[in-house]
């Protein structure tokens, strides 16, 4: 007989998305599993290697944007075409930059808090099957990498699946994932460089194709080429020195890539699932929408998704009230689709610019780089798209409703009460009214200069869900809205 384990939610996939999943969920108080196909001495270089403002504020409400920043490097601007930068440094925000990092350094900081917030990780385990009633979900896996295949049941009030774009949650629910390719075949590689772009990273192209080189780590860079003769459908076999040869064409100098650590090919795709969620069992990252590498915004859009799925299971599996789930989807479809149309502009851009021919090539760029006040507006248009800033959840208003507010990413005490699921009440002043909106047991209430002269309802995930006077009588019917086993009365 099958033994089954028990858990409050189970999540698939321990990338970046489920790291953070597993830890805000343990964070909250909730018994989390996390199922990883991987065995665990397997690493996962993957292809990401950028942090954006958005995402890095929901770091920061998990006190782990500090250490993810002083393993990186902060960019202020990243070459666009010509002498057109996109300059991060100019947004409103306060993380005014681009963070290269490697992938697996967010991964490992999201791992130890979850680890040490008591999720249960479990590795070598492939989901072969998922089945659901109105009480729960049911996650049968196998394993086999030291020996016979081994079945085992795992059963939970809730699953999330962030298992990548070839996600077997979402294959299992039937979740249709239509799209398109965009590229047939982009090669990706960390190597070091003989001699480096001036600006230490550079995007270029031209008639052979098109390449990105960034820094990463401990002299190493991250390389995205694509050569503009790529057949349709090539091997996945990528012979290093055809990569190296490549990038000095497209540079047209000599590039000097040397001594790789590693090298693939992979097809990057446009797509996004028909759905979200399925009674009990939702989709997050990779597994819900995929896009161009351009921009780096994958793993950004799946932090994102996170930070607004993560509260609300917490909600619902503390009120036994899953209405709260039924926002996710609403509010998160369109940041996916958002995502897929600025990588995907960015992409075909340089698809684009590497097909015309030279003397049109140089005549557009010489457009670009006198285009004055009209191009620096479009390039900082693009580094706001990409940060992410722009973003709002929930029902918009005056006043900023429905933004992200700063102070979430920089008040310690205001943090203390998002990681652990509740709504904050930041106030310019005590009241008598915040008083009794403080006795709620799902409301956190914070006197803060940040406020300025409103009083702020903040969600969770950091966004205003309310703005208005301390003394106001619909604060009292806010704060009865998210906390209604509380009773507040106006002073």
């Amino acid at each position: 007989m099958t033994e089954t384990t028990e858990a409050d939610v189970i999540v698939v996939g321990a990338g970046p998305s489920g790291l953070m999943m597993a830890g805000d969920l343990a964070c909250m108080g909730h018994d989390v599993v996390v199922l990883e196909k991987r065995v665990k001495s397997n690493s996962n270089l993957t292809r990401a290697f950028s942090v954006h403002a958005r995402a890095l504020d929901q770091l920061a409400v998990r006190g782990l944007a500090a250490e993810i920043i002083e393993a990186g490097m902060p960019v202020d601007a990243l070459p666009l075409v010509g002498a057109l930068d996109i300059e991060f440094g100019k947004l409103d925000t306060t993380f005014p930059f681009m963070l290269v990092v490697p992938q697996f350094v967010v991964e490992r900081a999201l791992e130890a808090r979850a680890v040490a917030a008591g999720a249960r990780f479990f590795h070598d385990r492939e989901v072969v099957e998922l089945d659901q009633d109105r009480n729960g979900v049911r996650v049968m896996t196998v394993r086999g990498s030291d020996g016979p295949s081994e079945r085992q049941e795992w059963s939970a009030r809730y699953a999330v699946g962030a298992d990548g774009i070839y996600s077997r949650v979402r294959e299992s629910l039937g979740i249709e994932f239509p799209g398109e390719s965009v590229l047939s075949s982009v090669i990706i590689a960390d190597s070091k460089v003989e001699f480096p772009p001036e600006k230490g990273l550079a995007i270029e192209a031209n008639g052979h194709g098109f390449s990105f080189v960034c820094p990463i780590e401990d002299g190493y860079y991250r390389v995205l080429a694509w050569n503009n003769g790529t057949p349709e459908f090539v091997s996945k076999e990528v012979d290093f020195s055809r990569l190296a040869e490549l990038c000095d064409v497209v540079f047209d100098r000599p590039v000097g890539l040397h001594s790789p650590r590693w090298i693939s090919r992979f097809h990057s795709d446009e797509r996004q699932a028909s759905k979200y969620r399925e009674e009990r069992a939702f989709l997050v990252g990779d597994a819900a929408h995929v896009h161009s590498p351009a921009g780096g915004l994958g793993m950004n859009v799946g932090l994102q998704d996170v930070a607004n799925l993560s509260w609300r299971l917490s909600r619902a599996l503390r009120t036994g009230d899953a209405r709260v789930l039924d926002d996710y989807e609403p509010e998160m479809r369109p940041i996916g689709t958002r995502a897929m149309a600025d990588s995907g502009n960015l992409v075909r851009g340089a698809v684009r610019l590497s097909s015309v021919p030279a003397p049109v090539r140089w005549a557009f760029l010489a457009v670009a780089n006198n285009s004055g006040s009209f191009g620096r507006r479009y390039a900082l248009g693009i580094a706001t798209a990409l940060s992410g800033i722009r973003t709002t959840c929930g029902a918009t208003g005056e006043d900023g409703v429905g933004e992200f507010w700063n102070g979430a990413a920089l008040a310690g005490e205001v943090q203390t009460h998002l990681r652990a699921g509740q709504f904050v009440l930041a106030t310019p002043w005590a009241t008598a009214t915040t008083r009794a909106a403080g006795r709620s047991g799902d409301l956190g209430v914070v006197v803060s200069p940040l406020c300025r002269d409103k009083a702020l309802l903040v969600r969770p995930d950091g966004y205003i869900a309310w703005r208005g006077s301390p003394d106001s009588a619909d604060l009292v019917r806010k704060v009865a809205e998210y906390a209604p086993a509380h009773e507040v009365r106006a002073a």
